[in-house]
């Protein structure tokens, strides 16, 4: 085990004034919990603190990453404690919960709500069933108004955009009624969150893409390297809000500080961990779409695939993916069916759904969708978590290489203990902080998933 000599920093601050007594701090990010949160216990409660005041964390260990910010937020609820040795322990909210409890109540159009076109500026000449932006324009005008700040470069998508042709299912709801014709409701009722209505959008962006060889003997086509997944909104450190692609595989490049990649090594430094080797979940995945109600079922598309534990036999993914929002069944028309086919004809195949994503040009369609989410139940999942000492910069979403053996000369790395020797996707991060009897003590506890298909193999 290496021995680590080093210094440890620990700064708070309310409303920009240094906090004293500060006795340990704990600050978490999660893909899953998009709201940051944090911890700060305190010997004594400061008279200028109260709910609602700005509250950044500072920590870090020298050498190392040093004083570094890793949360920005505001405090809430202080919570007092009469032990012996007495605390006060505040709890931090990050930037993103200013979306979460921001519910729109403003309905322009007396369809139920905001439209994208509302939030986008657009003009209202243009018609409510016609394409106006993208999901990161349309969640960047939604940050805004709920008062998040942000950077735009920080905001992705699939570049889809949205909604193609139905717009009911677009609507930030207000609380208000979507039909005049209901005198009954003579009231409003409490309207959905910025951050509901955002993640309305993460559950259907989706891609999905891989690689096609040609067998050099039997020339038979064969497909390598699927990536995909679908775009996530969360906090990440010093209040940075982005929204990023997640999922199946992490098949990009190990993230680092200051030039030293993020590769954890058992016995150098990691000080606990725990990996699983899971089962796959399903080897087909059935997604459903908008319905237009004639009669003829949503747009869907049946996803079939297999796995060496699973075999052929029909395993269903119990938690799809669907959504109204998603208005087509394919990328492209099949070409098994004539230009005029109807739509009974095209559903008839049991396979997919009549509408597809390139003869409209816009909005998302139940096949990419499937095929992103066949990356992550389709696999033996890896799970776990690893404890380190290292104070490198690491935020959910980042790409890690965990092993039992690293030579960082030649890139070489060795399954140990963990049997694991791959990237992994950071789920979460709590960094803890803590002044222990005159100890300092810094660690980052990571929480990761990952497996699927290996790199540059086959199917």
């Amino acid at each position: 085990m290496t021995i680590y000599r080093r210094t440890m920093q620990m700064t708070v601050y309310i409303d920009a004034q240094p906090v004293e007594d500060v006795v340990s701090v704990q600050c978490s990010f999660s893909t899953s919990d998009p709201v940051a949160k944090a911890q700060v216990v305190l010997r004594s409660y400061p008279k200028f603190a109260d709910n609602n005041k700005q509250l950044e964390i500072l920590c870090g260990a020298t050498p190392g990453s040093g004083d570094a910010l890793r949360f920005l937020g505001i405090m809430r609820a202080p919570q007092y404690g009469a032990q012996t040795q007495r605390r006060v322990t505040i709890t931090g909210l990050g930037t993103l919960n200013r979306a979460a409890e921001y519910f729109n109540w403003e309905d322009y159009k007396t369809v139920g709500g905001l439209l994208p076109q509302d939030l986008l500026g657009v003009s209202a000449t243009k018609a409510l069933s016609q394409p106006v932006g993208t999901a990161g324009q349309i969640i960047s005008a939604v940050l805004q108004r709920c008062g998040v700040r942000f950077n735009a470069s920080d905001i992705h998508d699939t570049g889809r955009m949205y909604p193609w042709h139905f717009f009911e299912h677009f609507v930030w709801n207000a609380g208000t009624p979507s039909d005049l014709g209901n005198i009954n409701q003579v009231w409003q009722d409490q309207g959905q969150s910025g951050l509901d209505y955002i993640q309305t959008y993460n559950q259907i962006e989706a891609e999905y893409s891989e690689t096609v060889i040609v067998d050099p003997v039997t020339l038979q086509q064969k497909t390598t390297n699927p990536q995909g997944g679908f775009y996530k909104i969360f906090e990440t450190l010093g209040g940075r809000v982005v929204c990023i692609r997640i999922g199946g595989r992490p098949r990009n490049a190990i993230d680092s500080t200051n030039g030293t990649p993020h590769v954890f090594v058992e016995g150098v430094n990691i000080t606990d961990g725990r990996i699983t080797r899971g089962y796959p979940v399903a080897n087909t995945v059935l997604v459903k779409g908008f319905d237009r109600g004639d009669g003829l079922g949503p747009e869907f598309y049946c996803l079939k695939s297999s796995n060496p534990l699973m075999g052929n036999f029909r395993y269903s993914d119990p938690q799809p993916p669907n959504s109204q929002m998603i208005e087509h069944s394919t990328v492209m028309p099949d070409p098994a069916l004539p230009p005029d086919a109807t739509r009974k004809d095209r559903a008839l195949l049991m396979v997919h759904g009549a509408s597809d994503y390139n003869t409209a040009g816009a909005g998302m369609d139940c096949e990419t969708v499937a095929k992103a989410r066949m990356l992550e139940v389709n696999r033996v999942p890896i799970t776990g978590s690893v404890t380190t000492v290292e104070d490198w910069i690491i935020g959910p979403g980042q790409t890690v290489l965990v092993a039992g053996t690293y030579d960082s000369h030649t890139g070489n790395t060795l399954p140990d203990r963990l049997a694991t020797n791959e990237k992994l996707w950071v789920e979460s991060v709590t960094i803890n902080c803590a002044d222990n009897n005159g100890a300092p003590q810094f660690t980052q506890e990571l929480s990761l998933t990952g497996g699927g298909w290996p790199d540059n193999t086959p199917q």
